[in-house]
C-alpha cells in the first residue's frame, strides 16, 4: 500500500516536467541531440548533456545499452547522462582544472514561500566512467541560470551558485543499481527551475573507478533518471473564528490523497479523519490537527496545528456572523 500511495504522490504531485526524459514521439529520429530529445529540459552552458531513449536511431543512444555502456531506465524508456567533472587537458579549456556539464528542467509551477519540498532524482556511474564524484547537487533559481549570467563563463567553468540539495552518499561508483539523491527544501518563494550538476568549485572529490575506460577516459559520467520536487503535506488547521452558536464553519484545507489527517477534539466535528471537517461546537472550542506525510521518499513528516473557534456571546448580531463569512 504504502509503495502503491508513493508512486501515485509521484507521478501526480511531481512538479518537475518531463520528470523521467522520456522522448516525445517527433523526437525520436532526432538522435542523442540533448535540446531537441527531452523539452523542456535543456542545457544551460557549453556542456552537451545526453537524451538515450528505446527509439533512438542511432546505438549510442539507445537503452539500455548505448555508447557509455549498459543500464535499464529506472522508470519508463529513457534518462538522461551527464558529465559532472572532466579533467581539462583538452584544447579549449587549457588553465582550468575541470570542465563540467549541468542539466536545467522546468518546474510547472513555482514554490511557495516556506513550504517544504521533497526533492531527489536518480544517477548510475556509466561503465566507461573511468572517474567517480561526489560532488552533484541541486539549485534553485526563479529565472534560468546561463552561462550568459557571468562574464567569460564556460563550460570549462563551474556555476558559481551554491546548492541547496547535495548528494550525501559519499563518491558514487555504483554502475548496477540506481542510486538515490535526495534532500529537503525550504523555498524562498518563486523558484521554477532546478539545475542539477556540479557545483564544488576546484575542491572536487574524485575516484579513479578502474575501469577500463571505453569513450570517456577523462569524465565521471552519470545516467540520470526520476527528478521529482514533491511538496510536504504540513497540517494547517484554518484561521481562528468567530461563529454564532448553533452556526458551523469548514476548518483546515483541501487535503492530499495518501496523507493521514487526525483532529482534536473530535465531538463536535463531521469526520475526525479528513482534511476539512465541518465543526459545529457549542462552547468556545480549541481544535488540534495533526497530519502525517509519508508519500516521498524523503521519509515520514508529522507537523501539528490549531485552530480556535469562538462562541459569541448572546444575541449574536449580524456582524458576527458577517465576520464568520470572511475569515
Amino acid at each position: 500500500m504504502f509503495f502503491i500511495l508513493s508512486y501515485i504522490a509521484f507521478t501526480q504531485n511531481n512538479l518537475v516536467l518531463n520528470y523521467s526524459f522520456e522522448a516525445k514521439d517527433a523526437f525520436c529520429n532526432a538522435g542523442g541531440l540533448w535540446y531537441t530529445t527531452t523539452p523542456p529540459w535543456r542545457t544551460p552552458t557549453g556542456g552537451s548533456p545526453d537524451a538515450f531513449k528505446n527509439c533512438a536511431p542511432q546505438s549510442q543512444y539507445t537503452v539500455p545499452k548505448n555508447m557509455f555502456g549498459y543500464q535499464n531506465p529506472k522508470t519508463g524508456t529513457a534518462y538522461a547522462g551527464f558529465g559532472p567533472i572532466q579533467t581539462t587537458n583538452i584544447g579549449y579549456c587549457i588553465g582550468y582544472s575541470y570542465a563540467r556539464e549541468y542539466l536545467q528542467g522546468k518546474l510547472s509551477s513555482k514554490l511557495e514561500i516556506n513550504k517544504k519540498y521533497c526533492v531527489s532524482f536518480h544517477v548510475s556511474l556509466a561503465d566507461s566512467s573511468y572517474y567517480a564524484t561526489d560532488d552533484i547537487g541541486v539549485y534553485f533559481s526563479d529565472i534560468m541560470v546561463s552561462d550568459t549570467v557571468v562574464t567569460n563563463h564556460s563550460f570549462c567553468m563551474n556555476f558559481p551558485y551554491i546548492p541547496q540539495v547535495v548528494n550525501d552518499n559519499g563518491i558514487i561508483t555504483d554502475t548496477v543499481n540506481w542510486v538515490l539523491i535526495k534532500g529537503i527544501y525550504t523555498a524562498q518563494g518563486g523558484e521554477q527551475y532546478l539545475t542539477i550538476g556540479n557545483f564544488a568549485g576546484d575542491t572536487i572529490d574524485t575516484v579513479q573507478t578502474g575501469f577500463i575506460p571505453k569513450i570517456m577516459d577523462r569524465f565521471a559520467y552519470y545516467y540520470i533518471d526520476d527528478v521529482s520536487v514533491i511538496e510536504i503535506t504540513e497540517a494547517e488547521a484554518g484561521k481562528d473564528t468567530i461563529i454564532c452558536n448553533g452556526d458551523s464553519v469548514q476548518l483546515g484545507t483541501q487535503g492530499v490523497a495518501g496523507v493521514i489527517y487526525k483532529w482534536q477534539t473530535s465531538e463536535w466535528l463531521s469526520d475526525e479523519n479528513v482534511s476539512n471537517p465541518i465543526a459545529k461546537p457549542t462552547a468556545t472550542t480549541k481544535f488540534y490537527l495533526t497530519v502525517t506525510d509519508s508519500l516521498t521518499v524523503c521519509g515520514t513528516f508529522v507537523t501539528t496545528d490549531s485552530v480556535t473557534v469562538t462562541i459569541a456571546p448572546e444575541p449574536c448580531d449580524i456582524s458576527v456572523r458577517e465576520l464568520k463569512v470572511k475569515s
